[in-house]
């Protein structure tokens, strides 16, 4: 996951929403890829639950490293992703994505059921 303490947005809030693919810009100027999971708020603070980006057919998709970054809104409209979530935060956050994620599953599975 991110190892620079901050990126800056290089592409717009539509992408983010998107929960696409992003690119993010560290500190010292490289692009990195990342897939978007999904934006939570814990606390009134946003955080992005992102995962390296993976080609397709890469690695089991349920075995993936996801980080979080905190989202620093700027006075000009764009966002600094910050990665100095404090380990108590990234537990919260963890138990919170593992609820969205159960949540999801639970209506899969009754949309399957309602199918048949």
């Amino acid at each position: 996951m991110p190892k620079a303490d901050e990126y800056t947005n290089h592409l717009g809030e539509a992408e983010r929403a998107a929960m696409g693919e992003i690119e993010l810009i560290d500190e010292e100027g490289r692009m990195q890829r990342f897939e978007h999971l999904l934006t939570l708020s814990h606390n009134d603070i946003s955080y992005l639950a992102l995962t390296s980006a993976r080609e397709s057919g890469d690695s089991d998709p349920d075995e993936i490293s996801v980080g979080f970054l905190r989202i620093e809104p700027q006075p000009d409209g764009s966002d600094i992703y910050k990665d100095d979530v404090p380990e108590s935060v990234v537990d919260e956050l963890f138990i919170k994505l593992d609820e969205l994620l159960d949540e999801d599953e639970d209506c899969d599975t009754e949309a399957d059921e309602d199918d048949t």
